[in-house]
């Protein structure tokens, strides 16, 4: 029949495999194109969580193009710093599949302890509000340009609403609730923030004067 499905144009933003993209659809090369529901099909593709949006409509006459918005990595989250349980969550906060921590190690780490079990199934969204005030803060430092997500381990921030900062060279960062003037005092830091190790423990942003804690000298007596 003319009006058989004979062609399918997908398109995604990301790395899913369009031939697992076509079986979540659910459509066929045998199936008239007028017989598709294309809502339906929408609505099967979005039971994934890997998938944001998606948008499927008929090219006339045997030709059905299917548009896929992938959900992108954007931190992790755990119980504890030290636990097997890490999941990985994308911008707005929803758990995504990984490929294991090794994977997704270049992303910074969010430690939740207010994490149940239920909120750490596939597809559910992480909506805590220290896990919210820690998101925007890590896209707030991440999109200044003075660190990257590769140079952060994790984040976490305590009761009294300090940021801090842990870097992958050791190096440990304190900024406070109103961070976006103190961060910019990192200017001056660019070298030791670029350092794979570095003398120094934490810098201290919370206050007018920096406060630079230097480690120990394993040479000195």
């Amino acid at each position: 029949s003319l009006f058989w499905v004979r062609y399918f144009d997908i398109q995604t933003t990301g790395s899913l495999d369009h031939e697992k993209i076509l079986q979540w659809s659910g459509l066929r090369h045998d199936m008239n194109i007028f017989d598709i529901n294309l809502r339906s099909v929408e609505k099967r593709l979005l039971r994934h969580p890997e998938i944001n949006s998606t948008s499927v409509r008929r090219i006339m006459p045997n030709r059905v193009s299917i548009f896929v918005s992938e959900r992108h990595a954007f931190l992790q989250v755990s119980p504890r710093k030290d636990s097997k349980e890490v999941l990985t969550v994308d911008e707005e906060g929803y758990v995504i599949p990984s490929s294991g921590r090794e994977a997704v190690s270049y992303l910074p780490l969010i430690v939740l302890p207010e994490l149940v079990q239920d909120s750490l199934a596939i597809g559910h969204r992480v909506e805590s509000v220290k896990f919210l005030e820690i998101k925007r803060f890590v896209h707030e430092v991440t999109t200044s340009g003075l660190l990257r997500f590769s140079e952060i381990s994790h984040v976490d921030r305590t009761d009294d609403g300090t940021f801090e900062i842990y870097l992958s060279s050791g190096l440990k960062i304190f900024v406070q609730s109103q961070f976006r003037e103190q961060l910019l005092k990192l200017v001056h830091f660019k070298d030791v923030l670029r350092s794979a190790e570095t003398d120094i423990e934490y810098i201290d942003l919370r206050f007018s004067d920096v406060a630079i804690k230097r480690k120990p000298d394993k040479h000195k007596k």
